[in-house]
């Protein structure tokens, strides 16, 4: 298995503290810079040590995964039993991990990759000494000397794959996302017609893109391109740009749907993390007219009463949820960046912006200035 600390969604992806030998304390990566604690589900986890001989402080980092046998196990179990089934390993193992509910009669095992505050030279050395400390590791990893040697045995792994009994990290395709702004036609000295689409210039595997091929008239008609789409982009071969698949949006400001996700979107967790305030309690609050823009959470706290008369909420969620809301005017800035789910401005940008502009007064200011 290959793990990269370079994704998303961390949420396989463990923290093992020790103190004084002692393991003291496992947390999920969460979105990369907050987690959750799940210590208290550690007997789940089957091959990690719970005291280190050699080390008295320190912080391992790898990740945990459900074997495919333990996996068709539970959901032989689960299906006797009439209940939902688990999607795949990769979730079920972090899902297990994060519920309150007991899951003894779970199975996990935890591959470690990382060794924090060491003088190794390597990452050869550091798993070395992961392993000498009584953590597994990857048990296919290697030593190469040159690139071509790490695809030809990326193209190995590949082939053993379904032959593993742990699911494998997949490369994803290189891609990005960009809005058309213009569709033209170039015309060859041969006279052949080639269609160009205009974009908003994305940075795609270190080059800058700014236009990208349309082939020809069928394929613009087919994907039902228009100027002002957002658009997936890839890179063919890893060299030429191309639009892959248009993201198809509702136009209509006053949409309920799109209203209420984005709502959601704000009081996620990667955005101001508002807790005891689901979607299907923001679903609630735009039909009863409480919350429309995203102004209106914090206009909650004067009505209170209402809160309490809708269905499913006690005095107790109430008051949890109005703090959370006061609590989450002290996030950082980059969390309220990501709730505001600007177009094209993921949360891995975010976190970029704002080690150059940490608060909304630099960040408009660089606006205004055109930075």
């Amino acid at each position: 298995m290959l793990s990269l600390d370079s994704v998303d969604n961390y949420e396989d992806l463990l923290n093992l503290v020790y103190q004084n030998h002692q393991l003291i304390q496992i947390s999920t990566r969460g979105n990369g810079t907050i987690g959750e604690d799940i210590t208290f589900n550690k007997q789940l986890i089957k091959n990690i040590p719970f005291f280190l001989k050699e080390i008295a402080d320190g912080e391992v980092r790898g990740e945990v995964y459900m074997q495919k046998e333990e996996f068709y196990r539970l959901n032989e179990e689960l299906k006797k039993s009439g209940n939902k089934l688990l999607a795949n390993p990769r979730n079920a193992a972090a899902g297990s991990l994060r519920t309150l509910i007991p899951l003894q009669g779970r199975n996990l095992h935890f591959f470690a990759y990382q060794l924090l505050n060491n003088d190794l030279p390597n990452q050869l050395s550091c798993l070395q000494k992961l392993e000498k400390l009584g953590f597994s590791v990857s048990p296919d990893y290697r030593l190469f000397r040159n690139i071509e040697k790490v695809a030809n045995f990326i193209q190995e792994q590949e082939k053993k794959r379904e032959k593993l009994g742990f699911e494998t990290y997949k490369f994803p395709a290189s891609v990005t996302s960009s809005l058309v702004k213009n569709i033209y036609v170039e015309v060859s000295r041969s006279g052949r017609i080639t269609y160009v689409a205009e974009i908003i210039p994305v940075i795609l595997q270190g080059s800058k893109i700014t236009k990208t091929t349309l082939h020809n008239y069928a394929f613009i008609h087919n994907l039902k391109l228009n100027i002002d789409d957002e658009v997936v982009i890839k890179k063919a071969g890893d060299v030429i740009p191309q639009i892959t698949q248009i993201y198809q949006l509702c136009k209509n400001h006053d949409c309920p749907q799109k209203t209420v996700n984005y709502l959601a979107h704000f009081a996620s967790k990667n955005g101001l993390d508002i807790k005891g305030i689901s979607q299907k309690n923001i679903q609630k609050l735009y039909e009863k007219n409480l919350l429309s823009r995203i102004t209106d959470f914090y206009q909650l706290h004067q009505k209170e009463q209402e809160l309490l008369k809708l269905e499913g909420l006690e005095k107790k969620s109430v008051n949890n949820m109005l703090t959370s809301i006061e609590n989450s005017k002290k996030k950082p800035f980059a969390n309220l960046l990501t709730a505001l789910g600007i177009p094209l401005l993921s949360s891995v940008k975010t976190k970029k912006i704002t080690k150059f502009y940490p608060d909304l007064t630099s960040f408009t200011g660089a606006l205004e200035n055109n930075e």
